[in-house]
């Protein structure tokens, strides 16, 4: 299921959506021209009070198909000047399969996404019992977490093709 936020009086709609201004309205390949358009996209989000916020696109997130691709878009040119050479961090993610693409802005400028833990405890609570039985230990790991998602503005999807 695709990642969905709650915006719109509480309306549950995607996170990557028209009405956000945050999904390309033609797929494209990644090319200076898709990237430079998805970053005016970016630069160009409001806030909720219609100010202008000027997202930066940071990470360039891409599954295994495109890490190539994205590497000879990324990489230094000669003779030929590459706007996002050194601007862009190439982010591999492998649960990402076909020739979809996204635009994130640094966590500190606009988080996305948020990262929460139980009761504060950020880190794995490990639990140990010796056997009564047999000579063993017996161990249990639980790490409690969740994932939401905060805003829209800082991030970008582009379909591919």
């Amino acid at each position: 299921m695709p990642p969905r936020a709650l915006f719109n009086n509480g309306r549950d709609i995607p996170l990557f959506a028209a009405g956000h201004g945050n999904l390309a309205g033609t797929p494209a390949v990644i090319s200076e021209a898709s990237v430079s358009a998805a970053r005016l996209a970016m630069r160009t989000q409001t806030g909720i009070g219609g100010e202008r916020l000027g997202m930066q696109p940071r990470y360039l997130v891409v599954g295994p198909a495109l890490e190539t691709v994205a590497e000879k878009f990324l990489a230094t040119t000669t003779g030929e000047v590459n706007p996002f050479a050194g601007q862009l961090t190439l982010m591999v993610e492998p649960r990402i399969t076909g020739s979809g693409w996204y635009l994130f802005a640094a966590p500190g400028q606009m988080a996305t996404f948020e990262l929460a833990h139980l009761a504060g405890v950020s880190g794995p609570v490990i639990s140990m019992r010796d056997g009564w039985t047999t000579l063993d230990r017996e161990f249990r790991v639980v790490l409690d977490f969740g994932v939401g998602v905060l805003d829209h503005r800082g991030a970008f999807r582009n379909a591919g093709v």
